[in-house]
């Protein structure tokens, strides 16, 4: 029985995409966010192939640099400074406070596993208005692996004191849940941009646009 939810929280539950008109405005180009977000996680899982790590902080940085000269500009630190300082103020998506408020008054433990890093992950979820949510968050940094490579899940399993059958993720990316699902938990797909689930990946065992249903869906299967 399900009695705790892992929530994923860039993307999933703050909406990166306000971060839209600062990059098309610093980039003229309107991939640019994209572009930025594909090559932090390609540095951070290719250095977790071959056992190394890097905070979020680093890496955000330095896939910030390479958009720069990918689009043919001069970094800009003016600019790296305020992308990096909003990332951190980004507001929630609007189903999450009563998905959220629903699952603190059923009972749920509510728990966030990130890559971001653990003092990050304070200050987007203070800015966000979600703390007093979540009775606990898990930072990559504990285990130097960042998601989807299994280590994080496991841990924030065992501190939780949570068999994986205990435990749902809940995510925006399909990576995520393959890592959730290799780490025997059920697993929640939140649609939160227009792209297509990779084909190759196991597929979530409930998908939803709209967060309140997806949670009910996940704690309560139709095949209990």
């Amino acid at each position: 029985m399900i009695n705790t939810l892992f929530f994923d929280l860039n993307e999933t539950l703050i909406d990166i995409q306000t971060l839209q008109t600062i990059f098309e405005e610093s980039f003229d180009h309107p991939g640019a966010l994209h572009q930025w977000l594909t090559k932090t996680l390609f540095m951070s899982n290719t250095l977790g192939i071959v056992g190394e790590y890097k905070g979020f902080d680093a890496l955000a940085e330095e896939a910030l640099d390479q958009v720069f000269m990918e689009n043919r500009r001069l970094p800009s630190a003016p600019i790296k400074d305020r992308i990096l300082s909003q990332f951190r103020q980004l507001p929630p998506h609007d189903d999450v406070i009563p998905s959220l408020e629903w699952l603190k008054t059923n009972g749920l433990r509510c728990v966030v596993i990130s890559n971001s890093t653990q003092e990050m992950i304070q200050e987007q979820l203070q800015h966000a208005g979600l703390t007093d949510y979540f009775d606990n968050t898990y930072s990559v940094d504990a285990v130097q692996r960042a998601k989807p490579f299994p280590e994080i899940y496991q841990h924030a399993a065992s501190r939780e004191g949570c068999t994986p059958e205990q435990i749902a993720m809940i995510a925006s990316h399909d990576w995520d849940i393959l890592g959730a699902k290799q780490a025997g938990f059920r697993t929640g797909y939140i649609y939160r941009k227009q792209m297509p689930l990779n084909p190759l990946f196991p597929i979530a065992d409930a998908v939803d646009s709209e967060l309140l249903g997806l949670v009910q869906q996940i704690i309560a299967p139709k095949d209990a």
